[in-house]
């Protein structure tokens, strides 16, 4: 352990917003509103979940509960991703079945009851026209079979939407090391709204820079990800010969 507990200092929705308008504004010569500043630093947020795809960050394990007789569940929409479902009363994990083959082969999951054993995932729910625009929509919905014969609790892992900073003390969902990435990718964002050609392309190789190292970091983190390793070293785990390649298997190819 070390002897000191080092002090991380992370940037809340109010420091970042107000940095990024101090370095837009430069000097005073321009105003930049509190509202378009947060909207970039949230945009820039989701902008980077987007590119990692999974992010560790952003896993999360919940549960639902299913009556008797009823098979399907609708998520909470901050729910982007399912992973896995698994019964703990039971103690097994349910088996994933494509929803292409879950309709060829299940078809209609209320013909059988019993314990869950299988799951799929399909559509979002959707948002008619009738129903007022504050309504949720775009929620993942989940269906087992076969269908419970008595109240079920299932878990799942999932991976979740990063969501919208509000207000000044909130967090961005980011880690601490990728804080400054956000303010450089807000003023890549603000590039549109005249900062000038240079100053937009110098901001945007900076934020393009950081995104590299975020999506490379997060990659290193992938479950069952070995890291990086050297190609000795993966020949020698895969059994294959651990000496370096000869010039003729670099020009020719890999002998066997």
């Amino acid at each position: 352990m070390p002897d000191t507990t080092e002090v991380l200092v992370p940037l809340n929705f109010g420091t970042l917003k107000s940095t990024v308008k101090s370095i837009l504004d430069r000097g005073g010569d321009s105003a930049t509103s509190d509202t378009l500043a947060g909207m970039w630093v949230n945009a820039a947020e989701k902008f980077i979940c987007s590119e990692i795809g999974a992010p560790h960050f952003l896993q999360y394990e919940d549960s639902f509960t299913l009556s008797a007789s009823d098979n399907t569940e609708t998520l909470p929409v901050n729910v982007k991703e399912v992973t896995s479902v698994y019964d703990k009363a039971n103690l097994h994990q349910l088996v994933y079945v494509a929803k292409e083959k879950w309709n060829a082969f299940i078809t209609d999951a209320t013909n059988g009851t019993g314990t869950p054993g299988a799951w799929t995932k399909w559509g979002y729910t959707r948002r008619t026209n009738t129903e007022s625009p504050s309504a949720e929509y775009g929620q993942l919905q989940l269906a087992v079979w076969p269908t419970p014969s008595s109240s079920v609790t299932l878990s799942y892992d999932c991976i979740l939407r990063p969501g919208c900073m509000v207000f000044d003390s909130d967090m961005p969902v980011v880690p601490i090391e990728y804080h400054y990435g956000l303010i450089q990718m807000a003023l890549m964002n603000a590039g549109p709204y005249d900062i000038g050609v240079k100053a937009f392309q110098q901001n945007s190789q900076l934020a393009m820079m950081w995104l590299r190292s975020i999506i490379r970091s997060e990659r290193r983190e992938m479950q069952g990800n070995q890291k990086f390793i050297h190609v000795a070293e993966w020949r020698r785990r895969a059994g294959a010969r651990a000496n370096p390649l000869t010039r003729y298997d670099q020009l020719y190819g890999a002998r066997s």
